[in-house]
């Protein structure tokens, strides 16, 4: 449970960093998929006993697309909620010359 939770968190953390740099939604989604994958494929397959095949490999990815497409979704919903937010607050500057 202990280590679900890190991956999840981690999930998250890198669909924020790349939404807020990129800001483009589908890129976070595509660009956050591959890096996640690459890491979870190296943390899942880490036991002794993984046999690479092409339908262990493809379990894998399938259980990385889950987390991070559940990983995802409020990541989308906390960035967009702060997007809306600062455009709110952001004061109306003036002209220095008019």
């Amino acid at each position: 449970m202990h280590n679900q939770f890190w991956t999840y968190l981690g999930a998250f953390a890198i669909t924020l960093l790349l939404i807020y740099e990129t800001k483009r939604y589908v890129l976070a989604l595509i660009a956050g998929f591959v890096v996640f994958c690459a890491f979870y494929f190296a943390y899942a397959t880490d036991n002794q006993n993984f046999e690479f095949s092409v339908v262990a490999a493809l379990n894998v990815l399938r259980r990385a697309a889950q987390i991070y497409l559940i990983a995802y979704l409020p990541a989308v919903v906390l960035y967009t909620a702060t997007k809306k937010k600062i455009k709110r607050n952001k004061p109306d500057i003036e002209p220095a010359h008019k």
